[in-house]
């Protein structure tokens, strides 16, 4: 009976672990900064029915090193609310063609109705998340 009861307390943390380490618990907004891979595409278009913010760096940015930190920070303090994305534009240079991105760190925000705010180089936390804020009112 022991052994039961240890091995059902077990399967309950390790299955709640397993659910709040891939989704907000208060939306079905991911958690956390997705870095997009090479070989996938974000569409930019598209409303995306939550507030959206993507940030386009490169490794070899001395600003966009800096911003890393804050934009990490957001991510934990907005969890649920918003959906981040990092966005390396050596890796996507097709996409940083296509929004016409000649500066980096460049910041989008992407509305729940597809509207779309850019702000463009450092950022300090306090300037980025009161930014975060106004996008959400």
């Amino acid at each position: 009976m022991k052994k039961l009861l240890g091995l059902t307390l077990i399967l309950l943390v390790a299955l709640a672990a397993g659910l709040t380490s891939c989704k907000s618990s208060q939306s079905n907004i991911p958690v956390g900064v997705y870095e997009l891979p090479a070989d996938e595409n974000f569409d930019v278009d598209a409303a995306p029915g939550h507030l959206v913010i993507i940030d386009f760096n490169a490794t070899w940015c001395g600003p966009c090193r800096q911003f890393t930190p804050v934009f990490e920070q957001a991510s934990r303090t907005f969890e649920g609310k918003v959906q981040f994305v990092s966005v390396d534009v050596d890796k996507h240079p097709e996409l940083a063609a296509k929004l016409q991105i000649s500066s980096i760190p460049a910041i989008l925000f992407i509305n729940t109705d597809g509207q779309k705010d850019w702000h463009i180089g450092l950022m300090t936390q306090a300037q980025f998340d009161q930014a975060i804020n106004d996008a959400l009112k």
